[in-house]
């Protein structure tokens, strides 16, 4: 597929969430990425440094050690390290799940990297319809860099948002 190509079926596929109510931001399944990989199981390659939330400044990955969310164990990080020796089966299913969908996307775990912190971190606006435009405008950014699209076409490609 070429970048041109790539870079229409990705905001195709976020233009269609947008529209169906199915993007969400903080939402493992209807965020950016979650729509683009057509599974949750993604933040298993990826961790945070942040000792309270996800700062997605700082999302990581780890090779041979999956991310588990942590439950009432007193640790003030919900995200953790887990090595992949200690994955129940069903873990390991999703894992495999997850490096499968990454793998087909076609975008390397660092560009996913940038799709995810720039959706999320977008200006959040004065509204939830704000926030939403404004991380879509984020991810047209930087799939735009991404895909080396030329300026018209980000240009083009945003007003069919509006």
């Amino acid at each position: 597929m070429t970048n041109q190509k790539k870079f229409e079926h990705s905001v195709n596929v976020l233009l269609k969430a947008f529209l169906n109510n199915t993007l969400e931001h903080g939402s493992c399944h209807a965020c950016a990425i979650g729509n683009l990989l057509k599974t949750n199981w993604w933040l298993r390659f990826f961790v945070t440094e942040n000792e309270r939330n996800i700062n997605f400044r700082q999302l990581k990955h780890k090779e041979g050690y999956f991310i588990y969310k942590s439950i009432g164990n007193g640790a003030t990080n919900p995200f953790m390290y887990k090595p992949i020796s200690e994955a129940s089966e069903e873990v390991i299913k999703q894992i495999k799940e997850a490096k499968c969908a990454i793998d087909n996307s076609g975008y390397s775990i660092t560009e996913l990297q940038m799709i995810e912190f720039a959706f999320e971190t977008a200006n959040k606006g004065k509204s939830n319809d704000d926030y939403m435009f404004n991380g879509l405008m984020a991810v047209v950014d930087v799939l735009a860099e991404i895909h080396q699209i030329d300026l018209t076409t980000v240009k083009e490609t945003k007003e069919l948002f509006v």
